[in-house]
């Protein structure tokens, strides 16, 4: 086994000394494409700006080089993105058309334009975005070169990049880059050939997970980065980025922000947080996922036992327990009837009465979702994780 550093530096300030926060070794991890990872890695907070980080050593460069050669997003679904509910309805929609409508609210965009997704992957923003904004021409950009077929098919993208944002000769309205960010090592670079890609004016569109809320993300094997509103605003400050508009609201367990080009005599640092606090913070969040898998390990049930999702955290908590997983309950339609991890994905109807299901989401929305599929008559007993502390 690796010998983990005590500390490192910062990737995102780029100067601050990384603590390592021990606990994390000895859990299982999973990769952003819903596959089971094994144990490792390094995660620490940074004593300067309180940023999240791991170390992103040559050995994690490998391992991100070897999810990534077969990164496959939405294989659940044969491809299809994403479903999210809505609170009051359990309304479900692909979750980029929420973000299209939220970026509608808020900015001032016009009929036509030329929109870059950055990180675009099977296309999922790029096909919301052609359906609300028929007149915009748009482009996309990932570093898999496996999807140009599929990307290039959507209304109105004129052309699929593989190469990096330097190589992009156009400037854009609006950039956008939904769940990207947390994979990229050293950032500002990145960020600032973004920014000159940008048109004057022009919008930079930001969505990542917020660890704090979502702890499964640190778990995330190449995620290198987690970020929470401020340690986000800081990172695009010192890329000469100022915030427009920020919400963790608009697709739940995510920090989503607008950024424009400032002048750098205008910029000023927000307050940084607290090292200890973040430190602290992490090890709850670390503590409650050694627990959730303690919990469900520990389970005395008579009937078959599942787990409800089949996104990351159901992922990790299969990979992480050595009880057999009979079954995995999902609401999405598209993942009904398909296989994860070789047990069969069932619709809520379909789980046997004398089943017992682990929610294995943030306890908020455990205790959320629970509720929603007792009020339609959800038969089997489920079970949810402990409350954080």
């Amino acid at each position: 086994m690796t010998q983990l550093k005590d500390t490192w530096t910062c990737h995102l300030c780029t100067e601050g000394e990384v603590v390592l926060v021990p606990g994390y070794a000895k859990l299982r991890r999973v990769t952003s494409d819903c596959r089971p990872w094994h144990r490792g890695g390094a995660l620490g907070v940074c004593r300067s700006c309180a940023s999240v980080v791991k170390d992103v050593s040559p050995s994690w460069q490998r391992e991100a080089d070897e999810i990534y050669a077969g990164y496959d997003i939405f294989h659940q679904s044969a491809g299809s993105e994403q479903l999210v509910y809505s609170r009051a309805q359990g309304a479900a929609r692909f979750r980029s058309d929420p973000l299209v409508d939220k970026l509608r609210s808020v900015l001032p965009l016009s009929e036509s334009g030329r929109l870059l997704d950055v990180g675009c992957g099977k296309g999922a923003f790029l096909r919301a975005w052609s359906r609300a904004f028929p007149g915009w021409d748009l482009e996309g950009s990932d570093i898999n070169d496996s999807t140009v077929e599929v990307v290039e098919s959507i209304p109105q993208v004129r052309a699929m990049h593989t190469r990096g944002l330097d190589r992009i000769e156009n400037h854009f309205e609006l950039i956008s880059m939904v769940h990207v960010l947390e994979h990229v090592p050293h950032p500002q670079e990145f960020l600032r050939q973004a920014r000159a890609r940008l048109s004057d004016p022009g919008w930079l569109f930001i969505e990542a997970p917020h660890y704090a809320e979502q702890a499964f993300d640190l778990i995330v094997s190449d995620h290198c980065s987690h970020f929470s509103p401020a340690t986000l605003d800081r990172l695009l400050l010192s890329s000469e980025m100022e915030p427009a508009t920020r919400s963790q609201e608009w697709n739940g367990k995510e920090v989503s922000g607008v950024y424009r080009r400032a002048p750098v005599c205008s910029l000023t640092s927000p307050l940084r947080p607290s090292f200890l606090e973040t430190y602290r913070a992490v090890e709850r969040c670390v503590s409650w996922l050694d627990a959730t898998a303690s919990r469900a390990q520990e389970i005395r049930s008579k009937g078959p036992f599942g787990i409800f999702g089949t996104s990351i955290g159901a992922t990790w908590l299969a990979n992480s327990i050595k009880r057999p997983v009979v079954l995995f309950v999902d609401e999405d339609p598209k993942r009904q009837g398909r296989e994860h991890m070789g047990a069969p994905i069932l619709a809520p109807s379909e789980v046997p009465a004398t089943a017992t299901v682990f929610m294995c989401l943030p306890y908020p929305q455990a205790h959320h979702v629970d509720n929603r599929l007792l009020q339609r008559g959800r038969r089997w007993q489920t079970l949810l994780p402990s409350p954080p502390a």
